[in-house]
C-alpha cells in the first residue's frame, strides 16, 4: 500500500506518544536489578531508534520497513554496556 497524507499524520501522532512512552521507560533502567538493566536499555533504545527512523522515512512505513543498520545495533549495544560498566544505569539515563 501506499502512505497518503491522513495515514503520515496518524502515524507522527502515533510516533510521538510512543516516543514518550519510551523516554518515560528509560526512567526505569535504574530502578531494576542489575543483570536486567543492558536489555531494558536496548529495548529501549532501540524503540526510540526505529521511531527515528519511521521519521527520517517520512512516517511511510508501509512502502519500507524501518530497520536498523548493524552499525546502529552495535553501537547501541555498546553503550548501554558502557553504561552499565560505569554505573550509569543506578544514576538514571
Amino acid at each position: 500500500g501506499q502512505a497518503n497524507e491522513a495515514f503520515r499524520n496518524l502515524m507522527a501522532f502515533e510516533v510521538g506518544r510512543a516516543r514518550a512512552l519510551f523516554q518515560e521507560g528509560l526512567k526505569l533502567v535504574r530502578l531494576v536489578e542489575r543483570d536486567l538493566q543492558v536489555d531494558l536499555r536496548l529495548f529501549t533504545l532501540g524503540g526510540l531508534k526505529v521511531l527515528d527512523a519511521i521519521e527520517a522515512q517520512g512516517y511511510d512505513v508501509l512502502s519500507r520497513r524501518p530497520a536498523l543498520s548493524r552499525w546502529q545495533k552495535g553501537r547501541m549495544a555498546l553503550g548501554a554496556l558502557v553504561s552499565l560498566k560505569l554505573g550509569l544505569g543506578r544514576a538514571g539515563p
